[in-house]
């Protein structure tokens, strides 16, 4: 059977061949998410003997090469070479990098009120005044459910003064409970 992907199934051998494999394809793939959950639990639990499997790996080189070159053979002084070799260089990597993140940090934050008031000034234009002053204060609020709650009600107050659309009660049911 070189082309059984071409075959129609004539007998009910075939059909129910085929609703099996149905049905199997239909349990792996519901059982994805319970798999990939092991599948991550398993990864986690492996994660540092991976980590010390590279670490060895990369660490194999110098020491070789200071076993060879330096020390006539002899790993142990080679392999405590090769590990200061890389705290070494892992200290002038981060010592490199981590005052130019802290720069890019720090200018970033100080751009920030700029890049705000430009995002404001094109939005300013998209939306009301109102709407515009509602968004500023619950942006300038400290971030909790009562407050997005409270900025919430007062908008669907603000809707019901201006006019009456049919969802209103919707709105406010969802309010309360962000309230709750």
């Amino acid at each position: 059977m070189k082309n059984w992907l071409d075959r129609t199934p004539r007998t009910a051998r075939d059909l129910l061949y085929l609703i099996a494999a149905a049905a199997v394809i239909w349990l792996v793939v519901g059982a994805l998410p319970g798999t990939a959950g092991g599948f991550a639990a398993v990864l986690g639990a492996l994660s540092p003997f991976a980590g010390g499997i590279a670490l060895a790996y990369v660490l194999d080189i110098p020491t070789r090469f200071y076993a060879e070159k330096l020390f006539r053979g002899k790993r142990a002084p080679a392999i405590v070479l090769a590990y200061l070799t890389f705290i070494v260089v892992l200290a002038a990597v981060i010592g490199l990098i981590l005052p130019q993140l802290v720069q890019s940090i720090s200018t970033f934050v100080n751009a920030l009120p700029g890049y705000l008031d430009s995002a404001a000034a094109s939005l300013g234009a998209a939306l009301t005044p109102d709407e515009v002053g509602l968004y500023t204060r619950i942006i300038q609020e400290p971030v909790s459910a009562a407050n997005g709650a409270k900025a919430l009600a007062d908008y669907i107050h603000k809707i019901e003064s201006e006019s009456h659309p049919p969802d209103v009660n919707d709105l406010r049911a969802v309010a309360e409970k962000m309230k709750q």
